[in-house]
């Protein structure tokens, strides 16, 4: 048998078992999540829409007809909470959600951390879909509709389904939350833990090369390999593309 027909198989063998502990993992990985149906009209939504270009935000929008303090009030009023408090966010036009096509946790755990925890702070990322899309939650795979909001555990591990199916005529609208907070002690005892760093932002790695790889790193927590800064907990930010704050919430084009 020759060297490079080794090789081929050892690579077979290799991916193949990556795939089964990935899905071995998802089959036993029980997300904290939940979906709220018809929070926002198509009207709402319209409007929210308007507000968006697809690397802007409109100014009048945010200052002017308040859309953000509407959106959040919205939110809290559904979930009939008294206290939201959101770090960043991003809006996506559906054209480069490279990054959400791969298993992954949006804070990003120090190594081998899930293999032993058995409860994540109470932290949360919020989805508003624009558009029709579908989204997987550890193994759970749903159907978002416009008007809907979901909220899950930041540690969850999830992606986005179909990635490579929109199109011009085809949209994955979105607008999502990060480092969201229901009560003030969360919030101050989660920050003491955590802290933010940029990392590798290559449209082309995350579309080509950010597969089953970057799936097992997520799933047993190398996802510190690759930032700048180490702590508990790290949360991936680029600061060039941060866009504007408004409310308090620091909006960016892309991570």
């Amino acid at each position: 048998m020759s060297y490079r027909y080794k090789m081929v198989i050892y690579l077979f063998i290799l991916l193949l078992s990556l795939y089964l502990i990935k899905y071995i993992f998802l089959l036993f990985h029980t997300p904290e999540y939940k979906v709220y149906k018809n929070v926002f009209s198509q009207y709402e939504i319209d409007n929210i829409t308007k507000c968006f270009s697809k690397n802007n935000i409109d100014y009048h929008c945010f200052q002017v007809k308040q859309t953000n303090k509407m959106i959040i009030n919205r939110i809290k009023e559904h979930l009939n909470l008294s206290y939201l408090n959101i770090h960043h966010a991003r809006y996506s036009h559906g054209n480069k959600n490279y990054d959400a096509q791969a298993i992954h946790r949006d804070i990003k755990p120090t190594f081998f951390a899930p293999l032993y925890t058995k409860k994540w702070p109470n932290v949360y990322t919020i989805i508003l879909p624009f558009d029709k899309l579908n989204h997987q939650q550890g193994n759970n795979k749903m159907t978002l509709r416009p008007g809907d909001v979901l909220i899950f555990n930041a540690f969850n591990l999830h992606k986005g389904l179909n990635m490579g199916d929109f199109n011009k005529k085809s949209k994955r609208r979105i607008l999502q939350f990060f480092n969201v907070f229901l009560n003030e002690n969360d919030r101050i005892q989660f920050e003491k833990q955590h802290d933010y760093s940029e990392h590798l932002n290559s449209n082309f790695y995350l579309q080509y090369f950010d597969g089953i790889f970057k799936e097992i790193g997520e799933i047993f927590g190398f996802g510190q390999i690759i930032t700048r800064k180490k702590n508990t907990y790290i949360t991936n930010l680029t600061k060039n593309q941060y866009m504007n704050t408004y409310d308090g919430i620091q909006y960016y084009f892309k991570f």
